[in-house]
Parts: structure tokens; sequence; C-alpha cells
């Protein structure tokens, strides 16, 4: 007799703990650490102010912060979003040769990481998380050139989940002599 109460209480421990934990399962599932990863959300077109054909070299330059067309609308900021906070990672940018009636070397085409003058209040705004926990790169403080490979616009710590916003530039520097006519590209964002 002793035995089979013994039995009973055993199975009625294993019930109140499966009820206790359920719940905390069910958050666990809702926070959604199994599919966290990041996203990345931008403007879709980048225009560059027009220039005139020239016996001269012409610099244009677009901030995403603020768009040369308004329709249809674009996004003023590139997003960053780390839905995990399990490691640290890189924002890189890379860019094609700009091809239309003729072909503009992409070494012509620099990326600087802020519209305004580095370390200001506006170069970043911070939706979730902490402001430090996403910087950005020291190497694109400046209009720096696209060479062979990408170019590093920001770091991410990982230290937990978090939401930025950032207002990268861009300048192109038109080669005296470049045919008329409408030249584009593809630029590419990429967390690592």
């Amino acid at each position: 007799m002793i035995k089979n109460k013994t039995k009973i209480f055993s199975l009625i421990g294993i019930i109140l703990f499966g009820l206790n934990f359920t719940p905390l399962y069910a958050q666990d599932m809702f926070i959604d650490v199994i599919g966290g990863g990041y996203k990345l959300q931008g403007p879709n077109i980048i225009s560059l102010e027009p220039k005139h054909a020239s016996f001269q070299i012409q610099t244009a330059r677009a901030d995403v912060r603020n768009p040369l067309t308004v329709d249809p609308p674009q996004l003023t900021y590139v997003e960053i979003t780390d839905e995990n906070g399990g490691n640290g990672f890189t924002l890189s940018v890379n860019v094609n040769d700009f091809t239309g009636t003729g072909t503009i070397a992409k070494s012509n085409f620099y990326l600087k990481n802020c519209d305004q003058d580095p370390g200001q209040a506006v170069c970043k705004t911070t939706l979730e998380g902490q402001a430090g926990w996403l910087t950005l790169d020291a190497s694109t403080n400046n209009f720096v050139s696209f060479g062979s490979g990408a170019l590093v616009l920001a770091n991410g710590s990982g230290s937990a989940p978090g939401k930025w916003r950032i207002y990268p530039s861009f300048q192109m520097e038109i080669p005296a002599k470049t045919p008329q006519g409408q030249y584009s590209t593809t630029i590419t964002f990429t967390i690592t």
C-alpha cells in the first residue's frame, strides 16, 4: 500500500512540474530565439544628382537621408536589426562598375558612413538596445573609394538584440569626357 502512494505522489509531482514550466517554454518559443538573425532595410533606389557632360571632372553626391526623388517614396535610412544578439557582425557595402552609354569604374564611387561629421549624434538612431552595440566603422569616416572589395560601414557587438538606423552618403567623381547618358550599378549591403 505504501508503494502505491509513492507512485501517486510521484505522478502528481511530474504533472505539477510540467504545468509550472509550460508557460515558460511557450514564452521561449514566442521570443523566436531559434529563428533569430539579422534584418536590413533601406532605400530601393539611390539617385545621384544629375551632372552635365564636361571636359572636367564632375562630382555628384547622394545622401540616403535626403533622397533626390520622392516619387515613389523612399526610406531615408538604412536600418539594421540584430534579432538574436548572439554574435558580433559587420555591415559592408560593395558596388559594381557603372554602365550606360559608357562605363564608369567603381573606383570613382565613394562611401562615407554618415552624411554628417564623424561622431555626430545624428549619425545613428538607436531604436532598440544600446547605442554602443552598433558603431560606425572608422575606416569610412570620410569618403573612401570602392576598390576590389567591399567597404565596411558599421560593426555590431552582438551584445544583445537591437535595432539602429544609419545615414550613409555616396559620392561619384565623373571622369572628364564621360559620354552623356544614364549610368547605373547595383549596390550590395551585406551583414556577416
